[in-house]
């Protein structure tokens, strides 16, 4: 193409179109730079930006996907733009039929990267219809986002403007170190004047407060504007570089000075920069020899959702304030008190305070003040007093200060992949309080559990003490089983509520504390709790300041407490219906019965019982599944509420647990499962090829093993082989980037290389399953490939030297994983087409004797190196 500067990569081969992928700037763009190139991907880098291109083909497995993108994507600078797009066959237009889009969406979401195509636009036209599989992604803004209608060609250009110069990286907020100055913390504890008992609430808040902050390491670091590598050596030639520019100036003999000086001073800072980077390299390996979690990255911060501040102020005005909420009355408790009641309104001791901070969670978010868990816990022996002395003013006046209603509200998208991120609908809020507020909360929570575990029904396993989502999959899993089993099918209905937290009245939770027998001044206290407050939206460029009056803060202990008090007669009200199952997770509700007449029966009066709460059912989001041996539905398998019918579908994900309609089919949960664990293992794990092999095993096992392993307790007896090799394909492209392999090479080298166990044996001891037969015969058929992989590589003198891959900061792992896998057999043979080496037909190019897999060490001609081979 004339007036354009053309990168591309070579199609591999001739026929039907496999590779081969080009990218054109115009004369007088950016120069660019080649930093990746394969048959299925090319990566350009710039000063200011960053782009790539892929193809990949359409029978590559979602796995193979991302660890395709996820291996270019760790190649480019996501601190600046970063355009991305490509034929990646991952349609996106047609959830219902394939979830590889989903998954796609969700990796490029995870590495900060936002799909710029609507599914409705179709990019691929062709005899029997089309699909949205041509994406672009970038973590820039786009605008005018066009897909031009074509006839020419199957694929559709898609056209778009990103602007360069209003790019900025997310910044990182800088906040206060979580760690307590040990000086600071003994001067405070000689100097401090004892809090009066007759102090006022809130002044006693704020002096506990601020003596906590005094002990904080705030001092502000000196902003270092140039890079850490950029040291004296690099300042000084720099300095002389100048001063003999200046110099040429006046003295154009000096210009032969200048220009000699410049041209040494260009490889001073290239040098110091590699130096540098291998010294820190050289030091986090040898720490994370000790401590492997070090390697882990830093999360990206999310993507800044792009809102308008009058659109969410609005918003929220609208949904979290109630006129009517605003002369709500107060609960009066019955006197006398009873024995419990007595023994909640005691006062707080010391000894209660010390053992709540010391079950305070770490890397948890600070409230307004900036205080974390870590200061509270770190200054415990300074504070207790003063905490006692605070906690028991509260509760002789009945009432919390004023400065703990006031809370940083974080904007959480709920939507999915493909949903809008400009509708506010679609977005939570999670209240960041003020930590003392919520140790106060977590104490007299512990003190009123005995009373309120009585009042919950079995059936709730959310935000309860020694039950979890686990244990909620078990309890309904447990019934689908019986049921199918007993009557052949079971009607499923998974209630979703809208908003539900945010909407539940204020009174009737207070009320619900009430009912179930919390009484005196700790009942005042949680009237308290729910008083008006304040709550700080913090956007790209702007803060929004709204008042909330109902529906309970996400984001307290206490918040959830009330609301799964408040739906507690909702199993009662579904017992009424005989045969009827119900299992809640606070406000994740899934009820069954065996017959649709049950369910016809008690859907609206469970409507009507939540609304009556301030509860609304989310038709849209409210599905059913028919779980049996068939998934036809009959002329009479529908199902309505309020005169809408609810949608039937096949599969449904319930608590991390994708369910099927024949109860013993997890493919799709599996598939899910090993898609999550290989996300974050480009999100969170650094270059792994740098770590030593037993440190890439442990962090599979602390960062990726519990992804993947998460609810197979209970499904371990439903699994196939099939789901068994995509659970361990996980590991074997994990350990494959840490051995410096092709994602194609045999697995079984791997387990030969680094030592490792079969990983799925693993996970089936930590988890405690059975010797199903389907693992049996995995077991089996895995043994014999890595014994004979084991005994083939086992006569070479590579293989007898782990020294030279097994460590951590090897340069040269490439060259000996490699020859120990293929030997380079493709490099030296005479036959280019894809085969097995066979000794005794394959024949070497340079020595022309017949060659096996290992020749390449063996071969007379001596023009060939195993260094000179990896770089072929």
């Amino acid at each position: 193409m004339s007036a354009y500067n053309s990168f591309a990569t070579v199609n591999p081969g001739a026929g039907r179109p496999s590779g081969g992928i080009s990218i054109y700037i115009r004369y007088g763009g950016p120069k660019m730079k080649i930093v990746h190139s394969d048959e299925c991907s090319l990566l350009l880098s710039c000063n200011n930006f960053s782009m790539g291109a892929f193809y990949l083909q359409p029978n590559c497995s979602i796995e193979e996907v991302l660890s395709i993108v996820g291996d270019r994507m760790a190649k480019l600078d996501f601190t600046k733009l970063v355009i991305v797009g490509g034929d990646f066959n991952c349609r996106i237009d047609s959830p219902s039929t394939t979830n590889r889009g989903s998954i796609l969406l969700e990796f490029m979401e995870s590495l900060g990267l936002l799909c710029q195509n609507r599914a409705e636009e179709q990019t691929y036209i062709c005899f029997n219809g089309g699909s949205t599989r041509d994406l672009v992604f970038t973590n820039g803004i786009a605008r005018n986002i066009k897909v031009e209608d074509l006839e020419v060609r199957k694929h559709l250009p898609m056209k778009l403007r990103i602007p360069l110069k209003g790019f900025k990286s997310p910044p990182q907020m800088r906040t206060l170190s979580r760690k307590i100055r040990k000086r600071k913390l003994g001067a405070v504890g000689r100097a401090s004047v004892p809090i009066s008992s007759d102090s006022d609430l809130n002044e006693i808040e704020a002096t506990i407060t601020a003596k906590v902050m005094s002990c904080c390491d705030s001092r502000k670091q000196w902003k270092r504007t140039a890079q850490r590598w950029f040291n004296s050596t690099c300042y000084r030639s720099r300095r002389e570089v100048l001063a003999l520019l200046r110099e040429s100036r006046s003295d154009p003999a000096a210009r032969t000075r200048y220009c000699q000086a410049r041209r040494q001073y260009h490889s001073v800072p290239i040098s110091m920069k590699k130096n540098f980077e291998l010294e820190e390299e050289r030091k986090l390996l040898l720490e994370v020899q000790q401590r492997p979690y070090l390697y882990l990255k830093r999360r990206r911060k999310g993507l800044e959702p792009l809102l308008q501040p009058e659109e969410v102020k609005c918003h929220f005005d609208r949904l979290l304030w109630n006129e009517d909420a605003s002369d709500r009355p107060s609960v009066l408790s019955q006197l006398p008190l009873t024995a419990e009641q007595h023994i909640i309104n005691q006062l707080f001791t010391e000894v209660e305070i010390s053992h709540v901070l010391c079950s305070l969670p770490s890397r948890k978010s600070a409230g307004p003040s900036g205080c974390y868990y870590e200061h509270w816990r770190q200054t415990e022996k300074v504070i207790l007093r003063d905490l006692r002395i605070l906690f028991n003013k509260i509760l002789d006046q009945g009432r919390l200060p004023s400065t703990w209603h006031r809370a940083r509200l974080s904007l959480l998208f709920k939507g999915g992949v493909h949903d809008n991120r400009s509708d506010l609908n679609l977005y939570r809020g999670i209240a960041s309080e003020e930590t003392l507020k919520k140790v106060f909360c977590k104490l007299l929570i512990s003190r009123m559990e005995p009373l309120l575990d009585e009042s919950l029904p079995c059936e709730q396993f959310g935000f309860r003490r020694g039950v979890g989502t686990l244990d909620a999959i078990h309890y309904f899993l447990s019934e689908v089983e019986r049921t199918v089993s007993a009557h052949g099918k079971i009607y499923a209905v998974f209630i979703d509520c809208t908003k539900a937290f945010d909407k539940a009245s204020r009174a009737l939770m207070l009320q619900s504390f009430a009912d179930v027998g919390v009484g005196g001044q700790a009942l005042k206290i949680i009237d308290s709790f729910f008083g008006e407050d304040h709550l700080e939206i913090q956007l790209q460029h702007e803060k929004v300041h709204v008042s909330q009056n109902d529906g309970t803060p996400q984001g307290n202990p206490l918040s959830c407490l009330a609301f799964i008090l408040l739906i507690r007669n909702l199993v009662d009200f579904i017992r009424s219906e005989p045969k009827a199952f119900v299992a809640l997770y606070a406000d994740d509700i899934v009820i069954a019965h065996p017959n649709l007449n049950g369910l016809r029966s008690v859907l609206p009066r469970i409507s009507t019982l939540l609304r009556a709460r301030g509860l609304e059912i989310n038709r849209n989001k409210t599905k059913v599944v028919k779980f049996g041996r068939s998934a036809r539905l009959g002329k009479d398998d529908h199902l309505k509420l309020e005169g809408q019918p609810l949608e039937f579908v096949k599969t449904f994900k319930y608590l991390g647990v994708r369910f099927h309609y024949s109860v013993s089919n997890f493919h799709a949960h599996v598939e899910e499962r090993v898609c999550q664990a290989l996300t974050a293992s480009y999100d969170d794990i650094k270059k792994l090829n740098r770590l030593s092999l037993d440190s890439a095993i442990i962090l599979f096992k602390m960062k990726l093993m519990p992804v993947i392993s998460y609810g197979l307790t209970r499904i371990w007896k439903y699994l196939t082989v099939k789901d068994l090799k995509k659970l361990e394909q996980c590991f074997t492209l994990y350990m494959k980037r840490a051995l410096c392999l092709n994602r194609a090479a045999r697995s079984r080298y791997v387990y030969v290389l680094s030592g490792a166990p079969l990983m799925i044996d693993v996970m089936r001891q930590r988890i405690r399953g059975d010797q199903t037969a389907a693992f049996s015969c995995m077991l089996q058929e895995w043994s014999k490939k890595v014994n004979d992989a084991l005994t083939e590589v086992s006569r070479e003198d590579i293989f007898k030297k782990p020294e030279l891959w097994a460590g951590s900061g090897l340069d040269d792992r490439h060259k000996f994983t490699r020859y120990l896998v293929h030997g380079y057999h493709h490099r030296i043979c005479t036959n280019s087409e894809f085969h097995d080496a066979d000794e005794n037909v394959c024949t070497c190019r340079y020595c022309g004797l017949l060659c096996g897999k290992y020749h390449a060490t063996r071969c007379l001609a001596g023009k060939v190196s195993l260094h000179g081979l990896s770089r072929m």
